[in-house]
């Protein structure tokens, strides 16, 4: 079995890695994210990548989702922890009855 395993900043457009990374030095001071990741965040729908369709999520497949959070980590490593833990709890919505 062969694995290719690319650059985390080939899986993410280059302008959202700056984004991230231009706010990372204020985020640190913020002791939170700074607005425009948060922003970026939610325009990308990063936290919805795991919860179902039916539910109004991206349910993109966990290579993906793995590829996306090692992106972001590579990108600034708090915004990839917080997405990691934030989008993780989306993936419990597959478990739910989608009965009317």
């Amino acid at each position: 079995m062969t694995f290719f395993f690319e650059q985390p900043a080939a899986y993410l457009d280059k302008k959202l890695i700056d984004t991230l990374r231009a706010f990372a030095q204020e985020t640190e001071s913020l002791m939170h994210l700074h607005p425009k990741q948060l922003a970026l965040i939610y325009q990308q729908q990063w936290l919805y990548m795991l919860v179902p369709k039916v539910y109004g999520g991206k349910e993109i497949s966990l290579p993906e989702v793995l590829q996306t959070l090692e992106a972001l980590s590579y990108a600034d490593g708090s915004v990839g922890w917080v997405v990691t833990l934030c989008s993780g709890a989306g993936w419990f919505g597959g478990f739910l009855d989608p009965g009317p």
